[in-house]
Formats: C-alpha cells, sequence, structure tokens
C-alpha cells in the first residue's frame, strides 16, 4: 500500500455525498428569506390571541401547539408542530421547539427536536434530530442526530452523528460519528469516529478513528487509528497507528505504528514501528521491529528484522539474521554483519561488527 491508496477512498466518499445529497435538493447557500418562494392557500382556523394558542392549518407564525396537513411558506413556529403530510418543496422559515412529521418534519431551520421517518432541514438542523430513515441539512447539523440509515450535513456536523449506514459532512465533521458503512468529514473528520467499513477525513483527521477496513486521511491524522485492514495518512501519521495489513503515512509516521503487513512513510519514521512483514521509510528514527525487514536511508535508533538494511549512516544497534549498513556508527549482532565503512576483513563479520 502506497500513500496513493487514500485518494480512491477519498474519492469514492466524495461520490456517496454528491450521491445522497442530491436525494433532497439541498439549499445551504441561500438564506430562505430570499428565495423565490410560491404562493399557497394559508388556509387555517386559529384558537389563540394574538399568535398564541391553538392552530388548524398553514398559519405561517404561531406560538404554541400548530396542526397542519402539509407545510409550505413558514415564517416562525415557537412550540409543538404536528405535519400529516409531505411538506411543499420549500418549506422556509423556522420552527422552534418540536417539528414531528407523518412523513418528515421540514423548515429553513429546525431548533429543539425534530422527529419522523425522515428529516429535512434546508440551511440548519440545531438540537436533536431522531429520523427513522434518514436527516439532511442543506446546512450544518448541530446537536445531536441519530438516523437508521444516513445523517447527512452538507456543510458542517458538529456533535452526535448516527447513520445506520452512513453519516455524512461535505465539510468539518466535529464530536461523535457512528456510521454502518462509513463516516466521512469533506474536510476533517475530529473526535471518536467509529464505521463498519471506512473513517474518512478529507483534508485532516484527529482523535479516536476505528474502522473494519480504513482509517483514511487526505492530509495529517492525528490521535488513535484503529483499522481492520489500513490506516493512510497523505501527510503526517501522529499517536497511535494500528492495522491489519499496513500503516501509511505520505510524509511522517511518529509515535506508534503497529501492524502485521508493513509500516511506510515517504519521508521519515519516529518512533515504534512494528512491521510484520517490514518498516521502510527514508530516515527512521527510534526502533523499529520487523519479522521481514527493515529497510531506510538513515537510522537512529534499534533495529531488528531477519534482514536489516540501511543506505546510509546508521546509528544504534542493530539485531538480525543478516545487518547491512553501508556507513555503520554502532554495533550490528546476528549471522552476517556487514559494515562497508570498515576496513578488510571488518567489513563483513560473524556474530558481532562494530564501528564506534
Amino acid at each position: 500500500m502506497t500513500p496513493r491508496s487514500a485518494t480512491p477512498a477519498v474519492a469514492a466518499a466524495s461520490l456517496a455525498l454528491v450521491l445522497t445529497a442530491a436525494a433532497h435538493p439541498a439549499h445551504a447557500q441561500q438564506d430562505t428569506a430570499t428565495r423565490a418562494r410560491p404562493t399557497h392557500p394559508t388556509w387555517q382556523l386559529n384558537l389563540r390571541v394574538g399568535e398564541t394558542g391553538l392552530s388548524f392549518g398553514n398559519s405561517t407564525r404561531h406560538n404554541g401547539l400548530r396542526l397542519n396537513l402539509r407545510d409550505y411558506t413558514l415564517e416562525r413556529i415557537n412550540g409543538v408542530n404536528v405535519t400529516l403530510w409531505v411538506p411543499a418543496r420549500e418549506v422556509g422559515g423556522e420552527v422552534n421547539g418540536l417539528a414531528i412529521g407523518l412523513f418528515y418534519p421540514e423548515a429553513g431551520r429546525l431548533n429543539g427536536i425534530a422527529l419522523g421517518p425522515g428529516i429535512v432541514a434546508e440551511d440548519r438542523l440545531a438540537g436533536i434530530g431522531l429520523g427513522i430513515l434518514g436527516t439532511v441539512s442543506g446546512g450544518d447539523v448541530i446537536g445531536a442526530s441519530l438516523s437508521g440509515l444516513v445523517t447527512v450535513a452538507a456543510s458542517d456536523l458538529r456533535g452526535l452523528g448516527v447513520g445506520g449506514l452512513a453519516v455524512v459532512s461535505s465539510r468539518a465533521a466535529h464530536g461523535i460519528t457512528i456510521g454502518g458503512l462509513a463516516t466521512v468529514g469533506g474536510t476533517s473528520l475530529r473526535g471518536v469516529n467509529l464505521a463498519g467499513l471506512a473513517a474518512v477525513g478529507g483534508e485532516d483527521l484527529g482523535g479516536l478513528s476505528v474502522a473494519g477496513l480504513a482509517v483514511v486521511s487526505g492530509g495529517d491524522a492525528d490521535g488513535i487509528q484503529i483499522a481492520g485492514l489500513a490506516a493512510v495518512a497523505g501527510g503526517m501519521m501522529r499517536w497511535v497507528s494500528v492495522a491489519g495489513l499496513g500503516v501509511v503515512g505520505g510524509n511522517s509516521v511518529r509515535g506508534v505504528a503497529a501492524t502485521l503487513g508493513g509500516v511506510g512513510a515517504g519521508e521519515d519514521i519516529t518512533g515504534l514501528a512494528i512491521g510484520g512483514f517490514r518498516v521502510m521509510a527514508p530516515r527512521t528514527v527510534g526502533a523499529t521491529l520487523a519479522v521481514g525487514y527493515t529497510r531506510a536511508n538513515d537510522h537512529t535508533g534499534f533495529a531488528a528484522a531477519a534482514y536489516n538494511e540501511t543506505r546510509g549512516p546508521f546509528r544504534g544497534l542493530a539485531i538480525g539474521l543478516v545487518n547491512n549498513a553501508r556507513e555503520l556508527h554502532g554495533v550490528q549482532i546476528g549471522i552476517l554483519n556487514i559494515a562497508r565503512n570498515n576496513r578488510g576483513l571488518a567489513r563483513v563479520l560473524p556474530l558481532v561488527n562494530l564501528h564506534l
């Protein structure tokens, strides 16, 4: 696996976001007050004083309990809003309090608790969203959103996001995200991220990320990454990374990295790297351990493997069946030890070689 492996995963996650968002027209960049809004009859029967009390029908402003067949052209509802049929294509306005839809509640902004088979916030969902099938926001999701299938934010998701299939944010997802298949932050994924298949941060990833197949960051990854197959960062991978087959940092791997396959970095590995098969980077600092081989152009610290190769200076202690250093500044212990900067017979020795 190479650092380029991050590219297909990020592309696939982005495609999933586009397809999901296309299922409902989202207008995250438009304010509901300035949209061209269709005109509908506003039949209503009100038992109230001023704008407060009980309302039947499409009252656009109301405080209290409001029961309506189909919502459209809202302004502001404070209290409890119950909708019996599918809302109009673009409802607008805001509902503050409890929004219930027998199909799905919808408004420009849903603030409070929203409940239904689906939930649609054209601009923002703030509070608690409980969608049996899905929750979609054309802008931010702030608070807690729990959906049987998908939770989608066309902008940021901050708080708790749960989706039976996926949690997707086109920008930052910060908080706790739990997706049966995937959890995706288009730009940033930070916090506690749990996914059955993949946890993906388009530009950076941080916190605790656990995925059945892959944890992927297009940029840096900070924190703890645990993946069944691979943990990959296009930039720097820091802290603790554990994966079944590979840990890859496009630039660096720093901290603790462990895998049954290989640990690799485009520039350097610093800390403790354990690879069941291999550990390799242009520069390694710390301890590198592998059943197969370790390879670096420049190594400082400790290396243990069947075959340890340093194509430049090696500083420290190497233990293996064969140790091969172009420039040894330390000790080699193994069946065959090669120090090319030694002279004569000392260039190749059994058991122990050194150059101090």
